[in-house]
């Protein structure tokens, strides 16, 4: 029998387009920020470092703020996919669309069905962007990835445009090492200046590395070539297991879930460094606080402004122009000013201090009551706190759309303080015919 008659040997023991495939596990999360163990439950707290586990700890200490890493892909979609998640009351997600079209698990036939994409569940809060940030630390582990979920625009904005910028500069994304950071930024908010801390790429390299990783791509692209990543890992971050938790006293900075205010700025608004007197609950309540000088002392606190917004509904007044005008006030002014509304004394609102509250301004759609798929959304982002439903239905009795936008945008950003009960003290007192003239008032 010649050679050509020879049948030809075949291994049985590879199948081609799957055996030769690699794919990279994701072995650990790294989450910016912690969950917060408070007297009125847990709530989220932003850090300005990254929450990391041991292993990673061990290399860049327990609060970094800064990472060393490389992406395995040259495909910015898979190094981080971004899309439209909502979770529902569910750990698992149960909808993602890219805001033309999305898929929606039937929760009767359990089967994803297409539909368009923004529906009412973005409008209403339950749905939002969500990005998950895939990566490889090679001081920490070459044998897998570690994911970074985010829920910032900013942060989705910076990293897009970085790989971009990467992609045009040295020709490719992957395997390029990289410092990710948490870079605070200050923002205004409600007239007061908030810190974030997005991600934030950077290549460090020098010019000689620079002209390595341009000579290398061809050859790097070949080798990634038929590596694939783990799908990402989708959890409810509400209900997010694996999240540190924390005690409030074990915290170094303000325990309230509040995001950090930049005090240095307050400062520089004036030129004038002395502290003015205090004003008193009365002086503050017969004419609008001046916003330019800093506040002497606490601000308003954000059980008070709530407490304020609710003694102030039936005015002819938006929201918005309630916050304005209490916004400068301190602790101690806020607390004679609730005092003033509880014995019906709306001069501080109004020309007349005994005018009986008129009929409430359309706003139009602002206007409108709460939907139904607001209020869940509310139950589902404080569910984690051990809030009773009936509670929250007490707090968020009357809320039009627009509040109940507003109180899920402060709930998903980690602010809580609508729920927290008022301390007895803060509570203020109404003067009787038994108090005694000059007797000291508890305050805020």
């Amino acid at each position: 029998m010649s050679d050509a008659d020879k049948p030809t040997f075949i291994p049985m023991n590879r199948i081609n387009g799957i055996s030769n495939r690699r794919r990279m596990p994701i072995i650990g999360k790294i989450r910016l920020g912690v969950k917060v163990s408070g007297p009125s439950g847990f709530y989220p707290k932003e850090t300005p470092h990254f929450v990391v586990p041991e292993e990673v700890a061990k290399v860049f200490g327990a609060q970094p703020k800064e990472l060393e890493v490389m992406f395995v892909s040259n495909d910015p979609t898979v190094n981080c996919p971004q899309a439209l998640r909502w979770y529902g009351e569910s750990a698992g997600l149960q909808c993602i669309g890219n805001n033309q079209v999305a898929r929606r698990l039937n929760q009767d036939t359990w089967k994803t069905e297409s539909r368009s994409c923004p529906c009412e569940k973005l409008e209403s809060g339950e749905c939002g962007p969500r990005a998950n940030l895939i990566f490889m630390i090679p001081k920490v582990s070459s044998g897998g990835l570690f994911q970074i979920d985010s829920s910032s625009i900013n942060s989705m904005e910076k990293i897009n445009s970085y790989f971009d910028f990467l992609a045009l500069t040295l020709g490719r994304i992957a395997m390029i090492p990289l410092k990710l950071r948490r870079v605070p930024v200050t923002r205004r908010r409600e007239g007061r200046p908030t810190t974030h801390y997005p991600l934030e790429l950077r290549y460090e390299g020098s010019a000689d590395e620079t002209t390595r990783h341009q000579q290398e791509t061809e050859t790097v692209l070949r080798k990634i070539k038929m590596l694939e990543i783990q799908e990402p890992i989708e959890i409810n971050p509400v209900l997010d297991p694996g999240a540190h938790v924390v005690m409030e006293e074990e915290l170094e900075e303000d325990p309230s879930p509040i995001p950090a205010e930049s005090v240095g700025e307050l400062g520089s608004e004036t030129h004038n460094p002395a502290i003015p007197p205090m004003s008193t609950p009365e002086t503050a309540a017969a004419k609008a606080p001046e916003a330019t000088p800093p506040p002497a002392g606490p601000p308003i606190s954000l059980a008070q402004t709530n407490y304020l917004l609710r003694l102030t509904k039936d005015l002819p007044l938006t929201e918005d122009e309630v916050r304005v005008k209490v916004r400068a006030l301190t602790q101690r002014e806020a607390s004679g000013l609730i005092k003033k509304l509880l014995a019906e004394d709306f001069s501080f609102f109004t020309p007349s201090p005994n005018a009986p509250p008129a009929t409430p301004v359309n706003t139009g759609s602002a206007a409108d009551t709460m939907t139904d798929p607001q209020f869940k959304k509310i139950m589902g982002l404080v569910l984690s706190m051990g809030i009773p439903e009936p509670h929250v239905k007490t707090l968020t009795a009357g809320y039009t759309k627009r509040q109940a936008s507003t109180l899920i945008d402060q709930l998903v950003s980690g602010d809580f303080s609508a729920f927290q009960e008022m301390k007895e003290e803060e509570l203020p007192i109404l003067t009787t015919s038994g108090t005694v003239p000059g007797e000291a008032e508890p305050e805020f």
